[in-house]
């Protein structure tokens, strides 16, 4: 045979649990305002930073701006100091 089914209980009106709904309630609507706050914050860091990657970019020469970044740091010295032994024999 099956075992019965449980009914559940009906809520008690506690004043107790309706302080902490509203409290609840209270600090989701904070977290929502404060996450709102943050994203708009990161936008405008990221905006910033843009901007000053672009003005970074404007103040290269333009022989520097022109080339690929791959052919720039292709074009650096190696500083270890085995391929200077190296070259040197």
């Amino acid at each position: 045979m099956a075992p019965r089914k449980r009914t559940t209980k009906p809520r008690k009106n506690n004043p107790r649990t309706a302080k902490l709904e509203a409290f609840l309630e209270d600090f989701d609507s904070e977290v929502k305002t404060r996450v709102g706050q943050m994203k708009e914050k990161i936008n405008q860091l990221l905006k910033d930073v843009d901007n000053s990657y672009n003005m970074a970019l404007i103040k290269l020469p333009k022989a520097v701006r022109q080339t690929n970044w791959m052919e720039y740091f292709m074009s650096e010295k190696p500083k270890s100091p085995e391929v200077d032994n190296i070259k040197v024999s």
